[in-house]
């Protein structure tokens, strides 16, 4: 389902290379979000997680911490960014708004 995320509170879309996701506690993708647009993996209207960014003007490391880098990214790096969102999404006429809320 392809939609348009919108961030509350926040300046808008992604930057053109740069992706946004939003992830359960398990590492499952329920969102995921670029310049272009968004897809919804989950079928609820209300999605809790946490969000996750990459791309080219995303740090990729800690200078010499190691341990913090392999902490603060996923395998495949993804910047772990700590913070939870609620996502609602609204689906209406065959297209889907995504709201994303600071918890």
């Amino acid at each position: 389902m392809q939609c348009i995320l919108l961030l509350t509170g926040a300046v808008g879309i992604p930057f053109p290379d740069v992706e946004v996701r939003l992830v359960d506690h398990d590492g499952t993708v329920l969102v995921e979000s670029t310049a272009n647009g968004s897809e919804v993996k989950a079928h609820s209207a209300f999605i809790e997680g946490e969000l996750q960014v990459r791309g080219h003007g995303i740090f990729r490391e800690y200078w010499n911490r190691p341990e913090a880098t392999a902490e603060s990214f996923t395998k495949d790096g993804w910047f772990i960014t700590g913070d939870v969102l609620i996502a609602s999404i609204d689906l209406h006429q065959g297209f889907s708004n995504v709201a994303l809320h600071h918890q």
